[in-house]
């Protein structure tokens, strides 16, 4: 690899790196989301956070067992690999902005559409005055946007290692301030053992799977509870797009990072 090439994806990670560090900065609590719901989560009773964290708990396990060929169906697939294929052949040609910028444009296509579909598929689901059944639905939005990231980058989904690392993604978009960064970090060492070869023998264990979808539960109890008010039902679809944007955001950047990363490795 040459010395300018080198140079030129040092500078993109450190760009990266940049918007990481913005990402995990923002207060995702906004001054809107307290005015507005604060009250509210503290009238939902015990037993519909607990149906709420069940109902998610579910969902994660049905994705994980049974879920990635129906998520498969509903996407192209096929296309976007092939699509990376060309892509890699771009890159084997020399590195450059412009040949490095596709596979950001591939990434970005793919998570602008899965952003549209859970705006609707909320809205939708609202109107009916619909909450618990609508979030395996939601979490397929979710895992299909992560997934065709992944291999817009070049890597698989479907190994327990990279389910962790998944899982570890949607953690930081589900923690709170400090969390985030800590939360960061471990994603980056999971990423760097998988990249390395050095995967622990329990990447993936039951309660991992847990742990995160009842914090994904906890982040959205009240848009979700909301959603499952009829009148309340657009306010549920706004939720639904502005999380699956801030998930798909912080993983077309982790993405981006391993696969810079590991061309500097192989450089």
């Amino acid at each position: 690899m040459k010395a300018s090439e080198k140079r030129l994806l040092r500078r993109q990670l450190a760009m990266a790196e940049k918007k990481e560090k913005k990402y995990l900065s923002y207060r995702a609590d906004s001054k809107m989301n307290i005015d507005v719901f604060s009250g509210i989560r503290q009238k939902i009773p015990e037993k519909a956070l607990s149906a709420l964290e069940t109902a998610f708990e579910k969902g994660f396990f049905f994705i994980f067992e049974k879920g990635t060929g129906l998520i498969e169906k509903t996407g192209n697939f096929d296309q976007i690999k092939a699509q990376l294929a060309l892509n890699r052949y771009e890159l084997q040609m020399g590195i450059n902005k412009e040949t490095l910028k596709i596979f950001d444009v591939a990434a970005g296509n793919k998570s602008i559409g899965n952003k549209s579909l859970s705006t609707v598929e909320g809205a939708a689901l609202g109107v009916f005055g619909i909450g618990l059944p609508d979030i395996p639905v939601f979490l397929g939005v979710i895992f299909k946007s992560i997934y065709e990231i992944a291999i817009s980058y070049g890597f698989d989904y479907d190994s327990d290692a990279e389910r962790a690392y998944i899982l570890s993604i949607i953690k930081i978009a589900a923690s709170k301030e400090a969390g985030k960064i800590i939360a960061s970090h471990e994603c980056d060492l999971l990423g760097e053992k998988i990249d390395c070869g050095e995967i622990p023998q329990d990447v993936l264990t039951e309660e991992d799977i847990r742990d995160t979808s009842n914090m994904l539960a906890t982040s959205l109890l009240v848009a979700k509870f909301i959603q499952g008010i009829t009148i309340a039902g657009s306010i549920g679809a706004v939720f639904n797009y502005s999380w699956v944007s801030k998930i798909s955001k912080i993983a077309k950047i982790k993405y981006k990072k391993r696969f810079l990363a590991g061309l500097l490795r192989n450089a």
